[in-house]
């Protein structure tokens, strides 16, 4: 809706709409089990996801005014300007000099997520935004929940439930819709199927003359 609304060129299609709801309903039946059993939330937390996705589609956009920019050289940029900014509210709050030094795992870990899962990230995530628009970036934010589930049974021995399997399935099969490109082939393939029929039957006709 964000990149409808503040660009040109990505405009919000059926096809856009009808996947993007698929995985929604696909993320909605992954989260709905733990949802319910769950103590009822205030509103302002359950509106906080809300924003937080407005604040995705807005990043996505807005990142495009990098395009021009090496990916490395914007999330450099991004990341040390949000470093600048939470590092006083961290000394303030945490007081690190008070707490004690962490262990080689924790700092293995730490390492791992500023490296891997946020620096490599965001030069991925800045190089889709060039290469295949704000739209198409902005959906590996469904990718999330099915790869924590993911990671959970491989790693830390969890079973998935039948839910997590069909919100699996909702979310791929709504990220093949938004992408296109499969849909795009199986209607090919339809098309080629219906002419190579009509020339044989138009064939066979030719012959009885």
């Amino acid at each position: 809706m964000v990149a409808h609304l503040m660009t040109d060129d990505e405009t919000l299609t059926g096809r856009k709409l009808a996947g993007a709801m698929i995985g929604l309903a696909g993320t909605v039946v992954l989260f709905a089990p733990q949802v319910s059993a769950a103590a009822p939330a205030p509103l302002w937390a359950m509106a906080l996801p809300l924003v937080a996705a407005l604040s995705y589609g807005f990043a996505a956009v807005w990142g495009r005014r990098f395009r021009d920019l090496a990916p490395p050289v914007t999330a450099a940029g991004q990341l040390t300007a949000s470093t600048l900014i939470i590092l006083p509210v961290t000394l303030l709050h945490d007081m690190p000099w008070r707490l004690p030094a962490p262990p080689a795992a924790t700092i293995a870990a730490v390492l791992a997520l500023a490296l891997l899962s946020t620096a490599l990230a965001y030069i991925i995530f800045f190089r889709l935004i060039a290469t295949a628009g704000a739209t198409n970036a902005s959906l590996v934010t469904l990718l999330v929940p099915p790869s924590a589930i993911l990671l959970s049974t491989v790693f830390l021995g969890e079973r998935m439930g039948p839910e997590d399997g069909l919100g699996l399935l909702l979310i791929l099969l709504g990220l093949a819709v938004l992408d296109g490109r499969i849909v795009a082939r199986i209607m090919r393939g339809r098309t080629n199927r219906r002419l190579i029929h009509s020339g044989t039957r138009g064939s066979g006709s030719d012959e009885k003359y």
